[in-house]
């Protein structure tokens, strides 16, 4: 879980404060809107919004201090717009039954649906984004070659890797990239990709249990279907 302190002391950090450790967190959380008005902020964006303090349990005051932070960012002459990421249920958190004042000021909500594959006869939202983030990977980096990852079979794996959240997508594509960087080659391999896996991270939104850079296509639409009985 991450806590108010330790948010405002890395915006302190970030924003070029000399001493961000320093003061209680009321004092570091008024010190970082000042930063962000003298540095004419323009947009601050708070990313993983479930993993604050308090949200796992639900535990309104425990989150009021935060939610009175951004409200000070918010009413804050000439401050930055704020943006919140999280899970879907942190909307939650800004409808009139729980704050009437953060309902009002926080009014316009985005839901990212989950990239779907599809059939091989009519691909989903998933292998046409993986194309195009291949291809940017292909115009922006050192990396000259991917697996075909937009193919019906690969989109597959890595809808069972990430269940076509955007967010872990990204992850595991970047975690394949940086391996191939750190090897010093030009080239993410499939092994790449199964090493990403193997970090951890995707164990929590994942449909299968093993490694689906390591199985065949059966044995993952197999254990799909084990899950949905």
């Amino acid at each position: 879980m991450r806590s108010l302190d330790a948010l405002v002391t890395d915006v302190l950090r970030k924003l070029g404060d000399p001493r961000p450790m320093s003061g209680k967190t009321p004092d570091k959380g008024d010190r970082a809107v000042e930063l962000m008005l003298s540095c004419r902020t323009q947009i601050i964006l708070i990313d993983e919004l479930h993993d604050l303090e308090g949200f796992e349990e639900k535990d309104f005051e425990a989150m009021r201090p935060f939610l009175k932070w951004i409200k000070g960012i918010a009413n804050s002459r000439g401050g930055p717009a704020v943006c919140l990421m999280g899970i879907e249920t942190c909307k939650d958190l800004f409808e009139p039954e729980q704050s009437l004042e953060m309902a009002r000021r926080f009014k316009k909500k985005f839901l990212l649906r989950r990239l779907d594959v599809g059939t091989k006869a009519k691909p989903g939202t998933l292998p046409s984004f993986l194309n195009r983030v291949c291809d940017g990977i292909l115009q922006t980096t050192t990396v000259r070659s991917l697996p075909p990852l937009g193919n019906y079979e690969n989109a597959v794996r890595v809808w069972a890797c990430t269940s076509g959240n955007p967010e872990y997508v990204m992850t595991l594509i970047k975690e394949a990239v940086r391996n191939a960087v750190i090897a010093n080659r030009h080239e993410v391999t499939g092994t790449d990709l199964a090493d990403a896996w193997d970090k951890g991270v995707f164990h929590r939104v994942a449909v299968t249990q093993f490694n689906p850079f390591k199985a065949t296509l059966e044995q993952i639409i197999a254990a799909v279907k084990r899950k949905a009985l």
